[in-house]
């Protein structure tokens, strides 16, 4: 049994990791999986993805990240070129903009979900999109190997705070930094690590606002960092900041909590299938305003980082890959 998993495998060139740069390998532990395309050109990747799928002698299977922009585009051909050959084709459904999209072009998504033996998501975010269309999805939830994120229990917050996405627009940055001129304002001492790739080049325009702000000092932009880089970055740092306008299971969120690092975050998509408010890390609204007051409550509250490091840290060991191999295992079994 061979399986083909099919996704933008780009992380090594500088990009954002995606399904099959976090989940491949780990199938690849226990499966004969053949992982494409790390081309960055998008036309050699779609060729890559489809000459893979029609050419690979023993395939039985195939699986596809599946991204609400042109992600949904490789699904749908590839999803083609599988069915043609016979092979089981399933789905991993991702992403914050994805129920939008579904939503504005239900006719072409529910075409796409049609051609799939199996849809699978993280969470009933995605889950009930996919219901409402009149489909049936299996949820698995996104997993990381924890030992590749050494716990360090948080016992105070000194407003070192750390933000490990990319600087799109969804992911608000901006609403970061604001977050350090409000704490300066209240008279609170904080700083900013802001780690991640640049793809809509909005680097200038951060750094200007920081000026305007009075934090730029305050601020430091890193780029993207590997994952042993921002992690021994995240040892100096207290609190993991994340101010996304859409999302769904960020797997930042969950890395965070392996290392006991006390999460904040806004509450938007999928989020609060990841988050328990006062449970495993605190959830805001998309305000600075009250943003800065629950970082305000973990400086002045020392019990609370103590509790939400260890509440984080029993959360991630539960979504630990070595409990989640099983479900992909039957998920991308050949049917009976």
């Amino acid at each position: 049994m061979t399986i083909v998993y099919v996704g933008n495998r780009l992380a090594k060139k500088g990009f954002t990791a995606t399904g099959v740069d976090l989940l491949g390998p780990r199938l690849a532990e226990n499966m004969n999986v053949v992982l494409v395309s790390d081309k960055v050109s998008k036309l050699h990747r779609l060729a890559e993805m489809m000459g893979t799928v029609l050419f690979e002698r023993r395939l039985t299977t195939v699986l596809i990240d599946t991204y609400s922009g042109m992600g949904s585009w490789y699904a749908l051909v590839c999803s083609f070129v599988a069915r043609l050959r016979g092979a089981r084709v399933v789905l991993s459904l991702h992403g914050g903009k994805l129920p939008e999209r579904v939503k504005r072009y239900p006719r072409y998504f529910g075409f796409l979900f049609k051609r799939a033996h199996r849809l699978v998501v993280p969470s009933g975010y995605l889950g009930a999109v996919v219901k409402q269309m009149g489909f049936e999805a299996t949820e698995i939830a996104n997993g990381i190997h924890t030992a590749e994120f050494p716990f360090t229990p948080r016992r105070r917050c000194e407003g070192r705070l750390l933000f490990v996405r990319s600087l799109r627009r969804i992911y608000r940055p901006e609403m970061a930094i604001r977050l350090v001129a409000e704490l300066k304002h209240r008279g609170k001492s904080a700083y900013l690590e802001i780690v991640g790739p640049d793809p809509e080049h909005r680097l200038h325009e951060l750094t200007e606002l920081a000026r305007s702000l009075g934090v730029a000092e305050l601020i430091a932009f890193k780029g993207l960092l590997s994952q042993r880089e921002w992690v021994g970055l995240s040892m100096d740092c207290d609190v993991m900041i994340n101010t996304s306008s859409m999302d769904n299971q960020p797997f930042t969120l969950l890395e965070a909590m392996a290392l006991g690092l006390p999460v904040v975050t806004t509450d938007v998509g999928g989020i609060p299938y990841l988050v328990q408010h006062e449970g495993n890390g605190l959830m805001v609204g998309s305000d600075v305003q009250q943003l800065a007051d629950q970082v305000m409550r973990l400086m002045d509250h020392p019990e609370l980082v103590m509790q939400l490091s260890h509440a984080g840290k029993a959360f991630a060991d539960q979504r630990d890959w070595s409990r989640i191999v099983a479900s992909w295992r039957a998920a991308l079994a050949p049917d009976d």
